[in-house]
């Protein structure tokens, strides 16, 4: 519309961007509203204004002057209005739209109700025009941050500057096109830098707010048997760095993960000195998996997550600064991931840049099916136990603006605490249990149930405070007997709060509206104190705030009224209603939110349950479970069940493959492999096999099935742990008989010199693609090499070398053609030669070689000898720990043959520690 001298280069500086802003589009802007605003009819814009301007009183002196200057001018010049300056089109808009008089304060200084006005926006738009022409040196010398924050004002004020005007002139169809249109050009004009974007979106971010995070309480954060500071965390790597690091942290529910995510968001918002490799980011951006409804992390960006700053771009525009950006993607909840959001972890982890960290919390059970799609080398796995708890308490106690309680109340409860059992007080590790059993420490510390089970406890508490609830309210006009009543009926009403919270995926906080009928109940039960109810059952955050504790104290009240209603339902189309799914959207049901409500009406219930209403409840998981992974949920769906056949029955069918296994989750598919075997199973270990009950059964069970199954078995406790003599001989032996129709797609574990002979099944040798064994002996090692020239399909061969000497072993032949890892924990400086010697016979190219305990000297002789031998690898690693000696980690030196000299790998050698932490911020 608006024409405009400027010359838009093909390459702009930033001040030039903002220039081009202001005097193309916000010219162009105005123009427009004038056009829908004006007055004048067919009369020349000049010729009408003059008319206005004569016929109204104004002051006199130098400001008429003025104006009288600048409208003959208009008349002179015959303009159209295209050609007009946004100085010009702004005396215009004050007398030809209609608008207030062109004297009013409204337009240049209204009060601070008033400064949204479609006036005072006009205003605003002409400041930054005569900004441009008599602070032009100044504004040159902003820095790119500032003037990225300016042009943002420009397009805010050009939407404002729109709306209002469509709302005055009838035009908001025409409006809302002409925004989309706007926007449009300045991603066009603009072509904001990665930079310019990554400054917008924190600014946002900072803007939409952080969650509350008053305090924080040292977690109990575990990787293996090493305990690490929060400070440590993201100093962990894994070994291949041109892939985005993936950083797993596992705990039970209440241990801390949500506190911890928000923990880490608020400290890179801040820019606080906790976690110096946060500083390194760019962008931290927090989801929480159960409110994702998007596959494409695009969508989610513009939608969700920064719709702001994603509108100065085009979707091609955000992909190309995600790739370039350094950022902490902050995932939360893995076991509420609703399948859409499991489709964007996949889409992160599979953009394998070396910029991004995933870093995806998730209740043990729940990570498999993550790890399953990844090499072990590929992630990191962190276990949250929880806090201290009398550190906790310290800090409860020298802060009473952080606790609902008094100092010295909290100093009779840490006593208290002290002469707690020790398996108790393991317990209360977890801090949702220790604020719950504080709860109800007041009457009866020691009546807070099985604190290993958050359900119990829940369960106690509840009917500790209905008890306690009630005898305060007997001491007024009520009996005992009535005020027990009236509390069980305003608690059952609170409950369903809480199930119509989840229905609408409200998590937590309660909305001002179910507070108001929780209050109105409360009336109507003649109860005359509602804070009184709300406060003993919920978390008060002042300025009338109710909330949940947990959002598992939530699901177990909504499940509580869930259970009531579903046991009186009369049929599956009934109980959805309940649930919130209308008839019209049968082909459409989704209950993933109500995942964890179901399994505690499961569990609960289930003796209760008749064989009628287990196959419907099983069909309402059927709705709530979704994704490529499922299985998990679906065992966990039958231990709530207490593996109770009426409910094993009808869920069969619909547990899809791949089945994923872990330790907690063997009895579970026990029992199932009576009524149907996968296609697909995956077995992942951790443990002792020999103190999993079931697992020699289940593996006799999938070997006499006569349908063919694709099996993976992962024996990690017998692969990882050095020294530790256990075999996986008899669990190999289960799958591999002369009549098993199981097809073994991979294998980790340690084999005997009897186990090897395993290998020569074609059932392992047809179908393996990926092979991890930890190698005590040469003897081993040389019947592997003989065994593993048959595999027809393997595509990787991770191997330990648990020797504790090494000698020249020569092998005739090298290994097949694969990726092959190498883990040499136990090579010093005496063995290098010797280690050479084999290692280049097995082969002459390797993805990772591991080393540990060698010298700065000794791995200069260790790469040089591998160079004269022509071995090469992706990455040279070592495995180091740090000064507390039970730390470690891996530092990644370059691939081989190493791209720089013999002094410069032992001066990193030595300093090791400390270049590790500079690879985190020089990458």
């Amino acid at each position: 519309m608006a024409k405009n001298s400027t010359v838009i280069s093909e390459y702009k500086t930033i001040f030039h961007k903002y220039d081009d802003c202001v005097k193309i589009v916000a010219a162009r802007e105005i123009l427009r509203v004038i056009k829908w605003l004006y007055k004048g009819g067919d009369m020349y814009v000049g010729d009408y204004m003059k008319y206005v301007y004569d016929s109204k009183q104004h002051s006199t002196g130098k400001e008429k002057k003025r104006r009288n200057n600048a409208i003959e001018d208009i008349l002179e010049d015959k303009k159209p209005l295209e050609d007009m300056d946004i100085s010009d089109l702004y005396l215009i808009v004050r007398y030809t739209c209609g608008l207030e008089e062109p004297e009013s304060k409204i337009w240049y200084d209204p009060p601070d109700s008033e400064k949204e006005r479609l006036e005072h926006t006009f205003y605003l738009l002409k400041e930054m025009r005569n900004e441009l022409s008599h602070e032009d040196s100044r504004l040159r010398k902003l820095s790119d941050c500032e003037m990225t924050e300016k042009m943002d004002s420009v397009k805010k004020l050009c939407v404002r500057l729109l709306i209002k005007a469509g709302e005055r002139s009838g035009k908001m169809q025409e409006a809302a096109a002409a925004i989309y249109e706007m926007e449009k050009d300045l991603h066009s004009l603009i072509g904001i830098t990665p930079e310019e974007f990554a400054t917008l979106a924190k600014k946002e971010i900072k803007h939409r707010g952080y969650e509350n995070v008053e305090w924080y309480s040292s977690p109990l954060l575990y990787h293996g048997k090493h305990l690490l500071s929060v400070s440590d965390l993201l100093k962990l790597e894994i070994q291949d760095h041109s892939k985005s690091q993936v950083i797993i942290v596992t705990g039970d529910a209440g241990t801390g993960k949500t506190t911890l995510c928000q923990y880490l968001v608020w400290l890179w918002g801040e820019a606080k000195d906790e976690i110096l490799e946060l500083k390194a980011y760019k962008l931290a951006m927090l989801i929480k998996c159960r409110d994702v409804c998007t596959r494409n992390v695009t969508s989610l960006l513009c939608d969700d997550l920064l719709p702001d700053t994603t509108s100065w771009c085009n979707p091609s525009d955000i992909k190309k600064h995600l790739k370039s950006i350094r950022i902490l993607w902050v995932i939360d909840g893995l076991e509420e991931s609703t399948a859409e959001a499991t489709a964007v972890i996949c889409n992160l982890k599979n953009k394998q840049n070396p910029n991004h960290t995933l870093l995806i919390t998730s209740r043990p059970e729940h990570s498999y099916s993550l790890k399953a799609m990844m090499h072990q080398s590929e992630y990191v796995e962190i276990s949250l136990q929880g806090i201290k708890p009398l550190e906790m308490l310290e800090q409860l106690i020298t802060d009473e603006s952080i606790s609902p309680y008094s100092s010295l109340e909290m100093k009779q409860f840490a006593e208290n605490f002290r002469k707690l059992n020790k398996d108790l007080q393991h317990e209360l590790q977890n801090p949702l249990k220790l604020c719950l059993a504080m709860q109800v420490w007041k009457n009866n510390i020691n009546n807070i149930g099985n604190a290993s089970n958050l359900r119990n406890l829940y369960k106690t508490i509840k009917n500790n405070l209905i008890e306690s609830l009630a005898q305060k309210l007997a001491i007024g006009k009520l009996s005992k007997k009535d005020a027990e009543c009236k509390v069980n009926e305003w608690f059952h009403y609170l409950c369903k709060i809480a199930f119509e919270m989840v229905a609408s995926k409200i998590v937590a906080e309660i909305n001002a509206e179910s507070l108001e009928r929780l209050k109105k109940n409360c009336l109507s039960l003649l109860i005359e104190s509602p804070d009184m109810c709300l406060s003993t059952f919920l978390a008060h955050s002042g300025s009338g705030v109710y909330r949940f504790f947990h959002s598992t104290q939530q699901y177990f009240y909504a499940a509580l009224y869930g259970a009531s209603v579903f046991l009186k339902s009369q049929d599956l189309a009934h109980t959805l209603k309940v649930f919130g799914i209308l008839p019209s959207q049968a082909n459409v049901i989704n209950l993933d939110h109500f995942y964890e409500v179901l399994l505690l009406i499961l569990s609960n219930k289930h003796e209760v349950i008749s064989k009628k209403k287990a196959k419907e409840l099983i069909q309402l998981f059927s709705y709530a479970i979704k994704g490529e992974f499922a299985s998990i949920k679906w065992f966990e769906v039958i231990e709530n069940a207490c593996h109770r056949r009426k409910f094993a029955t009808p869920a069969i069918d619909f547990i899809p493959d791949p089945w994923i296994v872990s330790d907690r989750h063997i009895s579970a598919c026990n029992q199932l492999l009576d009524l149907k075997k996968p296609s697909r199973i995956c077995i992942q270990v951790t443990g002792n096999p020999m103190e999993i009950l079931d697992l020699g059964s289940l593996l006799k069970k999938l070997s006499i099935h006569e349908k063919a199954t694709y099996i993976e078995l992962y024996l990690d406790y017998h692969f990882k742990t050095l020294r530790n003599a256990d075999k996986s001989d008899e669990y190999l032996k289960n799958l591999l008989s002369d009549s098993s129709q199981c097809c073994l797609l991979g294998f980790s574990g340690q084999l005997s010199s009897d186990g090897y002979k395993l290998l020569n099944n074609p059932n392992i040798q047809d179908y393996c693609n990926t092979l991890r064994l930890k190698i005590k002996s040469y003897d081993c090692l040389s019947m592997l090499h003989h065994q593993v020239h048959l595999f027809q399909t393997l595509e990787r061969i991770t191997l330990t070398f648990d020797f504790i000497r090494y000698r020249p072993v020569y092998i005739k032949s090298q290994l097949p053609t694969c990726m092959i890892d190498l883990y040499l924990p136990n090579i010093f400086d005496s063995h290098v030669e010797s280690a050479v010697a084999t290692i280049s016979s097995l082969s002459k190219t390797y993805e990772t070689i591991i080393l540990k305990n060698i010298s700065q000297k000794g791995v200069s002789r260790f790469v040089a000898s591998l160079k004269r031998k022509d071995v090469q690898a992706q990455a040279l690693l070592r495995f180091i720990l740090d000064q507390s000696g039970v730390r470690g980690y891996y530092v990644n030196f370059g691939p081989l043959p190493l791209p720089y000299n013999e002094n410069e790998l032992q001066k990193q050698w030595v300093n090791s520690e400390k270049m590790h932490r500079l690879q985190r911020y020089n990458s």
